[in-house]
């Protein structure tokens, strides 16, 4: 696909209408937001840089129950301007705030946030060395919270992050270690959560993206991973 396409993929995807709670656009949505905070020891007052925030609700959930001030990335236009209108209607703008930016380039000073934050991200990042880079470069910890490759050969398409296998850039396990450990990154706390994702998706309305993903993450083919590093 060309960048214009990809583009308009992604935008004409902040638009479609959603239901409540929609805005984490993850597996198992808050109840693994919830994992990945306490995971990652989330502190009160802590600044946090989301990366890849979509509509934001991540960033808001995060900025409310666990008291840290939040800034969210997305390259997406009308997922920024989106993710800000719910923000002021829930009246968190004063702690959480979103810019349109490069994931692999991102516009903030050295150790500006003490915690670097993505769920569900990467897999749409090519230039992981670049992503995580970027990360160490402005983070201090980091937590993550992605899908990965198994050990079943690849996934069928569409995915929920990706209409087509050119938009979507998973590694394994232990290449995303390696591309960690290339950027700086420690792993210090790690957890499989494939199977719980597997039952979560068991439980909704299936469309054709929703039942690639089941279908992979029962056979194998995908892992749900969240990973903390220093």
């Amino acid at each position: 696909m060309s960048a214009e396409e990809v583009e308009r993929y992604y935008e004409a995807a902040a638009r479609r209408p959603r239901q409540p709670g929609a805005d984490q656009l993850h597996v198992r949505g808050a109840e693994a937001t919830v994992e990945l905070a306490e995971l990652a020891e989330l502190r009160k007052g802590e600044r946090v840089l989301d990366v890849g925030a979509g509509l934001g609700g991540p960033a808001r959930f995060i900025a409310e129950r666990f008291g840290v001030d939040v800034t969210g990335v997305d390259i997406t236009a009308a997922f920024v301007e989106r993710a800000e209108e719910l923000t002021r209607d829930a009246g968190l703008a004063d702690r959480v705030r979103f810019v349109r930016a490069d994931a692999t380039a991102l516009p903030f000073a050295d150790g500006a946030f003490a915690v670097g934050w993505t769920q569900h991200a990467a897999m749409n990042v090519p230039d992981k060395a670049a992503l995580y880079a970027a990360a160490r470069r402005t983070t201090g910890r980091l937590a993550l919270y992605d899908a990965i490759a198994g050990s079943g050969g690849p996934p069928e398409y569409p995915l929920p992050w990706a209409s087509v296998a050119e938009l979507s850039f998973l590694v394994t396990e232990d290449e995303l270690r390696a591309l960690l450990a290339g950027a700086g990154f420690h792993p210090t706390a790690t957890r499989d959560v494939t199977e719980m994702g597997s039952r979560w998706m068991r439980d909704l309305p299936h469309g054709p993206a929703f039942e690639n993903l089941g279908r992979a993450l029962d056979d194998g083919r995908l892992r749900l991973l969240q990973l903390v590093a220093d």
